[in-house]
């Protein structure tokens, strides 16, 4: 595996390192990376569950889900990312390891697992057709017309479901610090209005870890569209 990386070197622009993961796959840079992508200890915090699949998906499936991260198949030939704030997917992954991941440090050009990771991406099926940049807008958070409880109850299950579980006991959940919802969240805002709870529910899904702490991940107009999201506040009984 150390030749196969050597030998792929000269041609990776991202590289990566974290020793705990390694023993994860055995064989090539890609295999490596593959594990590396499916592997919370991609981030070396013990708090952390999340893996780069719970945002992205790495090929093109027919799995029924809305994810808040864009495709990832032709990434390594785009000329920019998070909708063109960044120019360096080397700096983008560590964005998504810091603000989602908690990983406290970054990973260089020099390392390992950011090598198997590229070496990864680098092989998956270009998306049809491929981008420059993946839209990725937004949007400030404002309150949204009164929404259908049906769409927003198709929208929850495609969207929110994968990490908070069923809504009102979270069965099913990713972690058990992601909130029961809405229960837990309107019971930690029970002093706001109903408008003001609204909103608070509106910024995360469309600012996630960005305002509020946390370590959700925002969801663009593009992924989620406000009728749906004004859906499942409906479905919530927050209308």
């Amino acid at each position: 595996m150390k030749r196969g990386l050597v030998a792929l070197a000269s041609a990776l622009a991202v590289t990566g390192c974290l020793s705990s993961v390694a023993e994860t796959a055995q064989g090539t840079a890609v295999d490596h990376g593959r594990a590396l992508f499916d592997d919370p200890r991609t981030s070396s915090s013990a708090s952390n569950t999340f893996t780069c699949a719970t945002c992205h998906r790495s090929e093109k499936t027919e799995l029924a889900r809305l994810d808040p991260g864009a495709p990832l198949g032709g990434v390594t030939a785009r000329k920019s990312f998070w909708g063109g704030q960044r120019v360096d997917l080397l700096e983008s992954i560590n964005d998504c390891r810091a603000f989602f991941m908690d990983a406290r440090t970054p990973w260089s050009r020099d390392d390992e697992d950011a090598r198997a990771m590229y070496a990864f991406l680098a092989q998956l099926p270009p998306s049809n057709p491929p981008s420059d940049a993946v839209p990725f807008t937004i949007v400030m958070p404002a309150d949204l017309p009164l929404g259908d409880r049906q769409r927003g109850t198709i929208a929850y299950d495609l969207a929110c479901k994968s990490c908070h579980g069923t809504v009102h006991d979270g069965a099913g959940r990713l972690a058990t610090f992601i909130p029961v919802l809405p229960d837990q969240v309107v019971a930690g805002h029970a002093s706001l209005s109903p408008a003001e709870l609204r909103l608070v529910f509106v910024t995360k899904v469309r600012a996630g870890a960005f305002r509020g702490g946390g370590s959700m991940p925002p969801f663009s107009r593009e992924v989620l569209a406000d009728e749906d999201l004004a859906g499942i506040l409906a479905f919530f009984g927050l209308d």
